[in-house]
């Protein structure tokens, strides 16, 4: 009896791989579009994610470079983020805007900070600039780096 199932489902197998299913062309047509859609979604979140990466960072103009000093004025977008880095030179930090944002250490400790226009902080050379978020509204500061 065995044998009789292996024959039946073997011949079914056999039926099945050479037929060719076909779906009605009204149900391929949406599905072509449902196909399309999905495709120009993904598209559309990819360029959205790619656009929004780039829009958080600070943006930098280099305002003056000699051989003493490289001041660079940077705008920090609302949401935006400026990754951690070593500081390469002694800074003095000038805030043009009044600024609302979090500091993070590399520790993951989190402290919001406030900024007045006008504020002037100094950070030295080899110091650990830790991330920063921007929890308000945009921001300018001009970044003085002694040389």
């Amino acid at each position: 009896m065995l044998s009789t199932q292996d024959s039946a489902l073997s011949t079914f197998h056999s039926a099945l791989r050479t037929q060719h299913f076909s779906f009605p062309p009204e149900v391929r047509k949406k599905m072509k579009g449902t196909r399309t859609l999905g495709a120009v979604i993904v598209l559309l979140i990819a360029a959205m994610s790619f656009y929004a990466g780039r829009q958080s960072a600070p943006t930098m103009s280099v305002k003056l470079d000699n051989a003493r000093v490289t001041v660079t004025e940077s705008l920090t977008p609302a949401g935006g983020r400026r990754d951690a880095y070593t500081r390469p030179t002694d800074q003095i930090i000038v805030f043009v805007d009044e600024a609302n944002y979090e500091s993070v250490e590399a520790s993951g400790q989190a402290t919001l900070r406030h900024r007045m226009p006008g504020e002037i902080v100094w950070h030295s050379k080899g110091e650990a600039a830790p991330v920063l978020v921007n929890k308000g509204k945009a921001y300018r500061n001009l970044v003085i780096a002694l040389k």
